[in-house]
C-alpha cells in the first residue's frame, strides 16, 4: 500500500490537483463564452450542464487512460503512436489542425 504521507505523493497530488484547477478555469472561460447570449434560467442550465459535462468527461477520461497504462505492451510503442499521429494526422488535415497542401 502506498504512503498517503510521503513527500513524493503529496507533491504528485499537487501537481494534479494545480492541473485540475488550471483545467477547470479553462473549462469555466469556455462555458461563460458559450452561455453568455442566453437569458435567465436558460443561461443557469447551461452553465450547470456544462460543468457537470466537464466533470463527467475528465472522470471518464481519467478512467481510459488509467487503464491505458495499466495494459503491458501499450506503453512500448506509445512514443511511436504520438509520432505517427503528429506526423500523419495533423500534416493530412484528419483532424482539421492544417490542411493538405
Amino acid at each position: 500500500m502506498p504512503e498517503l504521507v510521503g513527500s513524493d505523493f503529496l507533491l504528485g497530488l499537487s501537481l494534479v490537483l494545480a492541473t485540475n484547477i488550471v483545467l477547470s478555469g479553462d473549462n469555466a472561460v469556455v462555458i461563460a463564452m458559450a452561455a453568455r447570449r442566453l437569458h435567465g434560467s436558460r443561461r443557469r442550465r447551461a452553465i450547470v450542464w456544462g460543468a457537470a459535462g466537464a466533470v463527467v468527461l475528465r472522470l471518464i477520461f481519467a478512467g481510459v487512460v488509467t487503464y491505458l497504462l495499466a495494459v503491458p505492451f501499450l506503453q512500448v510503442p506509445r512514443p511511436w503512436l504520438v509520432c505517427y499521429w503528429r506526423c500523419f494526422c495533423t500534416s493530412f488535415g484528419i483532424w482539421g489542425l492544417r490542411s493538405a497542401t
